[in-house]
């Protein structure tokens, strides 16, 4: 797609300015390209986050929340350990795509306000998802809860964790917790 965009650019500055519907074609089919790059780009991030890769677990995690509040304008409160562990590969992935689908469905409900949480402790490592302002509106009953529910149930039992949720009048609080040995590398622990 960028060979596609240069080979444009190259032809639209090189035609004779008698062709403007010919120019005017190129410039937008070099606009469209740019559209399916970025959109290409940003499937491969939402992918595998760089950051993930580049500065670990709780930079990837404090961006892609503060990110989802400030688009859906919801107060954010993040809490994170001082120092960032090294995390096995699958768990990073694991907790990214939690967080993910948990802050998804937590802010398509329009709460109040968002809170996130990740503890590391010597059995378990814990992220801690909770939202209030939304009496009922996180509830099993809800197809998109039901839905990330079992998604976070999934990728929690394949690393040997399990889940706790509970949804109130007030809100709703989600718990993960992923055993430390599979969680964290030699390093960490």
């Amino acid at each position: 797609m960028v060979a596609a965009v240069m080979d444009i650019t190259w032809a639209e500055s090189n035609l004779q300015f008698d062709a403007t519907q010919a120019k005017e074609r190129l410039r937008r089919a070099r606009a469209s390209l740019d559209v399916a790059i970025d959109l290409n780009r940003r499937m491969i991030e939402d992918l595998r986050p760089t950051l993930l890769d580049n500065f670990g677990l709780i930079a990837a995690l404090k961006w892609h929340f503060s990110e989802a509040c400030k688009s859906a304008n919801i107060v954010c409160e993040q809490y994170f350990p001082e120092s960032s562990p090294n995390f096995s590969p699958p768990a990073a992935i694991a907790l990214y795509r939690i967080a993910q689908t948990l802050t998804a469905a937590m802010v398509s409900h329009h709460p109040h306000s968002v809170m996130m949480e990740l503890t590391v402790a010597l059995e378990f490592v814990t992220l801690t998802m909770s939202c209030d302002g939304m009496p009922n509106a996180f509830s099993r009953d809800d197809d998109t809860v039901t839905d990330a529910l079992a998604s976070v149930t999934g990728r929690i039992q394949a690393l040997g964790g399990n889940m706790q949720f509970d949804a109130s009048q007030r809100g709703a609080v989600i718990n993960c917790h992923l055993p430390s040995d599979k969680a964290l590398t030699t390093a960490s622990r």
